[in-house]
């Protein structure tokens, strides 16, 4: 759809069962995200009605919304007492570093010069 590569890890269920214009969608299975907003990385897991971020660059800063009384995500949460927080919080975690093992970049590439020359100009390598 759209022209989106599929991975073969991700499966076959499609993302946008996850959201909805009029109302949200509360999920027994577990729904991830990953963005790389404004250079912050940043992950999420929705599932039971919540959805908790985390992120994973820089200083690690949590939230927690409850999306059935807040679908806005106006409130965070995070350090209220709410059952299955820490359940969350783990599962977004392995989900995460699961993920980083299957896309680890291989240790060389091997470039013609024009390529390292025009990634330079680009800034990706020095």
């Amino acid at each position: 759809m759209f022209g989106i590569l599929r991975f073969p890890w991700f499966g076959r269920k499609s993302a946008i069962n996850g959201w909805s214009d009029n109302n949200i969608q509360i999920r027994e299975e577990p729904f991830y995200c990953e963005s790389l907003l404004y250079g912050d990385e940043k992950i999420s897991v929705r599932q039971d009605g919540y959805k908790y971020i985390t992120s994973v660059s820089g200083a690690r800063k949590e939230e927690l919304y409850d999306l059935r009384e807040d679908p806005e995500e106006a409130k965070n949460i995070i350090h209220t007492e709410v059952p299955g927080k820490d359940m969350l919080r783990k599962k977004l975690m392995a989900w995460y570093e699961s993920n980083q093992k299957k896309a680890e970049a291989p240790e060389s590439v091997n470039l013609d010069q024009a390529t390292r020359d025009r990634l330079k100009s680009l800034g990706y390598v020095q």
